[in-house]
């Protein structure tokens, strides 16, 4: 399960059961948790050392209490992608939320308890992104502070 940025225990919420009639089924599958994990490296920019940071990600499945977890996907990427991929997942997931608002305008309604689950981790995304984006703010600020030209002291004699 993913870090809560809250320091709380995640909370077990049980979603109602639905039945689904169609093909989907058999190529359906549910992350149950994700690891990811900072990789540093020691790169070269203009002949000096920098840092180069990466993430490990991992998603987890785990079709049963009983059963073993199985790593679904796991890749290493650059921390910039990371944050690609987090922007390009919101904007997915904004693009299905359009549509089942739409669709959602008939008789057919989706499972309240479902609804109100996408809030609750959509919050907690948002609580941890703002979070990074003060942390990499502040780094940002440090970086261009020791990036620009320092006033040079004037020198005075000693007599």
């Amino acid at each position: 399960m993913s870090e809560d940025p809250s320091g709380d225990e995640p909370k077990e919420i049980q979603l109602s059961r639905v039945a689904v009639y169609a093909e989907l089924t058999d190529s359906f599958r549910a992350v149950s948790s994700t690891r990811s994990s900072p990789v540093f490296l020691v790169g070269g920019q203009d002949g000096r050392p920098i840092l180069v940071p990466f993430a490990e990600l991992n998603f987890i499945e785990q079709a049963t209490e009983d059963d073993d977890e199985e790593t679904m996907l796991s890749i290493v990427l650059t921390f910039e992608n990371l944050a690609y991929l987090v922007e390009s997942l919101a904007g997915d997931f904004l693009g299905n939320c359009n549509a089942l608002s739409a669709v959602s305008s008939g008789d057919l309604k989706p499972p309240a308890d479902r609804v109100t689950y996408s809030l609750e981790k959509l919050r907690g995304a948002q609580a941890s992104l703002a979070q990074c984006i003060g942390l990499l703010e502040t780094l940002q600020s440090t970086l261009e502070q020791s990036a620009s030209p320092r006033p040079r002291r004037r020198l005075r004699p000693k007599f």
